[in-house]
């Protein structure tokens, strides 16, 4: 558990006024990329007999608008997959308020439990959120074959990942390349979130609202998910044949925690100061107001 920084009387941590800049930076552009993709979350496209080619529309490694099926992603690409926990997908569209809301869930219970392997200025983060696009509406079984197939992709991709960010292709001097170390976490191959979504219950994340699918049974015992308290297993008149794959259902902070539960230096919760929460305490109470 890192060291808590000295609090002035208001809260803040007593910090030099150039480290206190570099958080504040760091923390407000790594917020910002997480609304972006909140707001325009990779669009899976309409069903096809192969999954591999499905289409999928997302901000590329430079936050441009890409279209290309499955099968077709790069290297490039694969690095916005990277040091993220999970996917967290979505089969029913939320509205910009219900967005937000989520959003401030997810980054309350994932930042004084995350990775400290990367910095929060530098992509890492729980989730990856995902969206079947248009009115269709798939089980879960046709989401656990994407995401495997999603995973068999990316790993396959991830070792063609150059150490040497690339340039722009047509703005070089707007983009210059660096050297960072792309990766994808353990456990983005191994469980992944659906949202429940209601009309009656826009916030059902917070009560029982999300599935958590695990590939194996051994991969849901090791992250500590069994049925108790409020966690519940599906049984396939619920969610149908997953193969080897299992489901529960419990609240997003529960599924959270579970995920990162391997890594014990992640369960315990940091005590520390977040320029970021702060400003998003503000922005949700004048949202609020609207």
């Amino acid at each position: 558990m890192s060291e808590t920084v000295p609090a002035q009387e208001n809260g803040e941590p007593s910090e030099p006024a150039e480290e206190r800049e570099r958080r504040e930076l760091s923390e407000a552009y790594h917020a910002s990329g997480q609304k972006r993709e909140i707001y325009k979350p990779v669009r899976i496209g309409p069903p096809h007999s192969d999954v591999s080619s499905r289409p999928l529309r997302f901000g590329d490694f430079f936050g441009d608008r890409a279209e290309r099926p499955l099968h077709e992603i790069t290297p490039d690409d694969c690095r916005r997959f990277c040091w993220r926990d999970c996917a967290i997908y979505s089969t029913r569209s939320m509205g910009f308020f219900v967005k937000i809301e989520f959003l401030d869930d997810v980054y309350r219970e994932w930042y004084p439990h995350r990775a400290m392997d990367k910095d929060v200025s530098n992509g890492s983060f729980f989730a990856k959120f995902m969206r079947f696009s248009g009115s269709e509406q798939p089980s879960l079984s046709t989401i656990a074959g994407f995401h495997a197939a999603l995973c068999d992709k990316l790993q396959e991709l991830e070792k063609d990942i150059s150490y040497c960010t690339p340039p722009h292709p047509t703005r070089p001097h707007m983009f210059r390349p660096g050297r960072a170390l792309y990766r994808l976490r353990d456990t983005f191959n191994k469980v992944f979130i659906v949202l429940d979504l209601n009309d009656s219950q826009k916030s059902s994340w917070r009560e029982r609202g999300v599935l958590v699918v695990w590939k194996s049974e051994d991969e849901a015992t090791r992250h500590h998910c069994s049925e108790g308290g409020e966690v519940t297993r599906c049984d396939d008149s619920e969610v149908g044949d997953l193969g080897q794959a299992c489901a529960f259902r419990c609240s997003l902070q529960t599924a959270m925690k579970m995920v990162v539960s391997m890594d014990l230096e992640r369960t315990i919760p940091r005590v520390e100061y977040s320029y970021f929460l702060e400003e998003m305490d503000d922005e949700i109470s004048l949202w609020q107001l609207v």
